[in-house]
């Protein structure tokens, strides 16, 4: 027992998964990255921790669809059902989450992975249009066996409870 300290809670995260397993990552080779209609293309996709991805060069002629969505998920259709959302980094928020609608060429993307999802939970990532349920281009990301640690997913510390904000329509 100590006397005179106190004890202040730094974060608290709720954890309902499996550790994750410590190794992995997506093959790095030439011409693996996200490719598809409407102009759709990126270089490789590279994991930063088991929640973030990044998507260097990436371009897709947006305005010539209704809407379209990174989005990531397991099985062998793509649609509704079997994936989720994810966000963009410095754009989306959870209250704030808007197609991409414009024209976008080689630029680089950081996608946080939706809800409870992890690296280990998904077999693609698409650039989907959710309006019509229908995939225009993507990548299967089978996991390989490789020397690279992922780190885990941290979530943002802050100082008070984050405050409930408006809905902002896109």
């Amino acid at each position: 027992m100590l006397i005179g300290f106190s004890v202040e809670t730094l974060s608290a995260v709720s954890i309902d998964k499996e550790v994750p397993k410590p190794y992995c990552c997506f093959e790095k080779e030439p011409g693996l990255g996200l490719h598809g209609e409407y102009g759709i293309a990126s270089d490789p996709i590279e994991v930063l921790d088991s929640k973030t991805l990044s998507i260097a060069g990436f371009s897709y002629k947006a305005s010539r669809t209704p809407d379209g969505w990174f989005f990531a998920g397991q099985g062998d259709q793509i649609d509704q059902m079997t994936g989720k959302k994810a966000l963009i980094v410095g754009k989306d928020e959870p209250h704030k989450h808007c197609a991409m609608k414009e024209d976008i060429s080689n630029q680089d993307f950081i996608i946080r992975l939706a809800g409870n999802q992890t690296i280990y939970d998904i077999e693609w990532l698409s650039v989907f249009c959710y309006r019509f349920s229908h995939d225009f281009g993507h990548i299967e990301l089978g996991l390989v066996e490789d020397e690279y640690l992922v780190p885990p997913f941290i979530p943002e510390v802050r100082e008070s409870a984050p405050q409930r904000k408006n809905v902002v329509l896109c």
